[in-house]
């Protein structure tokens, strides 16, 4: 940050001259709460790691493995099938026995095992694929949280600067008016302006906890797990090539690798749903022992394919294949359109950054420079009018804080669209 609350508090009590050493103000930049240090990497690795969604997914990725197992494993087994009976014939020749053996096995002759091995393996690449997606999303979702960390912890010390700059004001003016050169209304509306300054810190602090809050369910933590977020929350202009990020998020996107596997296995749906219309027959060997005699007699037989020739599942896995198609298109346009457009909206961002780091924090910090140096030293400047000024400054610091978060939240967005880190 270029310019923070702890420099406002430098200026004034450098005109009071309380001589206030470089070493205390260092002092009080220290964080704002207790708890272990934590960087965006590690926040991202814990999240891999912990995150309730991922796991969910990861573990779901087990699925697609067993189904290739029950893909390469022959469908169906082999049928026995025995009878036994007591024969009392006409003839007399007393009582004998039949008995007949049966064991037939159905037999796959259209490919359709290598087929069904096809259709898992591209099962499983489109899930990783998607589980990839599915990380690229979380790693954006906890970089934006960790940058809104950031603000908060920004936005927290400089209301903690201000209500300790305030809470000097005030009594300032208290020695002026027992000195005779303030009226009493100035004390009463320093000390009002502390109590809102006092408010503004109380809310900050509490919407910090509550973003603290949301970092750790991404990253599968409790709650209350406390941290203080470190990283550079400092403006550095994005040098990237539109046209590069486009190439490379239609070349690598998850979410289109997906469909570009899924598009593989609505195409060996379909060869598998064709591969039937030539019926699997069934071969059986066969044993019959009749009275003294036996006999062994293999046969085969055929389904006829009369009544239903598998155009149903046909034409559903045609229209599947067409769909999946049809969603590749889609989603390749939509991706180059969300590139540009989360492009777009980081380089407007970075204006906004711009315009007010070289345009409105030095005139706010004049101005707030020159108030304040006339009220100390008893020109004729009310104390409304260095109040003015102070609402101006810190108005302008987080305007420029909230700008400066828009635009970290803008970069993570894009890496996000494209599917890839980008360094800043």
């Amino acid at each position: 940050m270029k310019v923070t609350g702890a420099t406002l508090c430098l200026w004034f009590t450098a005109l009071i001259g309380t001589g206030t050493s470089n070493a205390q103000f260092s002092e009080n930049l220290r964080p704002v709460s207790g708890g272990e240090r934590l960087s965006i990497n590690q926040a991202v690795a814990l999240a891999s790691q912990n995150n309730r969604e991922l796991n969910t997914l990861r573990e779901g990725l087990g699925i697609g493995r067993a189904q290739l197992i029950r893909a390469q494993t022959i469908p169906n087994n082999p049928e026995v099938g025995a009878s036994y009976a007591y024969v009392n014939p006409i003839e007399q020749r007393g009582i004998a026995s039949e008995f007949s053996l049966s064991v037939s096995q159905e037999v796959e002759i259209g490919g359709q095992r290598g087929y069904r091995t096809e259709i898992a393996r591209s099962k499983i690449e489109e899930d990783e694929a998607r589980f990839g997606r599915a990380r690229q999303t979380v790693v954006g979702a906890v970089s934006e949280t960790f940058y809104r960390v950031l603000l908060q912890q920004e936005k927290l010390e400089l209301a903690k600067e201000v209500s300790d700059l305030t809470d000097d004001l005030v009594r300032r003016t208290l020695e002026k008016f027992e000195a005779g050169y303030a009226p009493e209304f100035e004390i009463n509306f320093a000390r009002l302006e502390l109590q809102k300054a006092l408010r503004e810190e109380t809310k900050v602090r509490y919407q910090l906890q509550l973003v603290k809050y949301s970092l750790n369910y991404l990253m599968g933590r409790p709650f209350e797990t406390e941290f203080v977020a470190e990283g550079d929350f400092v403006f550095r202009t994005l040098e990237v090539d539109l046209e590069g990020l486009k190439t490379y998020a239609a070349n690598n996107r998850g979410d289109l690798k997906a469909l570009q596997f899924e598009q593989r296995t609505a195409a060996g749906q379909v060869s598998l749903a064709r591969s039937f219309r030539i019926p699997n027959p069934r071969i059986s060997l066969n044993y019959r022992k009749d009275f003294d005699n036996y006999a062994f007699s293999p046969t085969i037989s055929l389904p006829i394919r009369l009544f239903n020739r598998n155009k149903g599942e046909i034409n559903t896995a045609l229209a599947t294949q067409r769909t999946v198609e049809a969603e590749y298109d889609f989603l390749g346009l939509l991706i180059e359109t969300e590139v540009a457009s989360a492009y777009n909206d980081v380089l407007l961002a970075s204006k906004e950054v711009q315009f007010i780091e070289e345009g409105m924090l030095q005139l706010a910090e004049d101005n707030l420079n020159l108030v304040r140096q006339a009220y100390l030293q008893g020109e004729e400047v009310e104390i409304i009018e260095v109040i003015t000024a102070q609402r101006s400054f810190v108005e302008t610091q987080t305007a420029y804080l909230e700008a400066l978060y828009s635009f970290k939240a803008a970069v993570v967005i894009l890496e996000t669209v494209v599917g890839r880190e980008i360094r800043q």
